[in-house]
């Protein structure tokens, strides 16, 4: 049967529920996805911000967690390398210059996601939009 010729209260409640069980979830799902990319890409920048700082200094001087959260005043003669987390828990030692570079991809490559998740918010929005206007069609038209 085509959904022309249904009933127009059950045309409006069958976009109703495609608007509820699919595209809302989908809509609340890419914007955690961008919210947490974004988060990602704010811990990005600070450490690119403290590598550019370990660049800057000969001596650095800074509280280490000896732990049960008891700080020790320690001093960090040698700046040239910094050890990171690529992911998966692997770390991998490299000089500052090269974890710049590797800082500065991995926040391109963040800001890309965050297009590319943005671009498919707008099209979900779209959708409820076009699917709110074909119910208040529907509406007018059974009137």
């Amino acid at each position: 049967m085509s959904i022309d010729h249904q009933n127009p209260t059950v045309q409006i409640q069958k976009y109703k529920d495609f608007i509820i069980q699919v595209l809302e979830p989908d809509l609340t799902r890419m914007i955690l996805k961008r919210k947490e990319s974004q988060s990602i890409q704010s811990q990005y920048v600070q450490l690119k911000d403290h590598i550019n700082l370990m660049k800057s200094n000969k001596e650095m001087e800074t509280m280490m967690n000896a732990g049960c959260d008891f700080y020790l005043k320690t001093q960090i003669m040698d700046q040239n390398r910094i050890v990171m987390s690529i992911g998966l828990d692997y770390y991998v030692e490299m000089e500052l210059d090269k974890a710049l570079t590797f800082v500065d991809g991995k926040i391109n490559r963040l800001e890309e996601i965050q297009n590319q998740d943005t671009l498919k918010i707008s099209e979900i929005r779209a959708h409820i939009s076009a699917i709110l206007q074909t119910i208040q069609m529907i509406h007018h038209s059974a009137k």
